[in-house]
């Protein structure tokens, strides 16, 4: 028969000093996660802007044409 002891996983001793190291360290590699995720976010939002910039200056540019086209005629 097992005793209570023998079934509990053992407890991991560390100092108060790797405690806190290994917090900042799971902190830090939270908040580059959250940081990366925010720069790709932010590369997408500005690619989408570009592309429609690009459209409305080529419509804008086409009507100018066409207008004068209309003078023109």
């Amino acid at each position: 028969m097992t005793t209570p002891q023998e079934t509990l996983p053992a407890t991991e001793q560390v100092s108060l000093r790797e405690y806190l190291e290994r917090l900042i360290e799971e902190y830090d590699r939270r908040y580059t996660e959250r940081f990366d995720a925010q720069e790709k976010a932010i590369r997408v939002a500005l690619a989408a802007h570009n592309r429609t910039i690009y459209v409305v200056g080529t419509i804008l540019a086409m009507l100018q044409v066409f207008m004068k086209f209309l003078r023109l005629g």
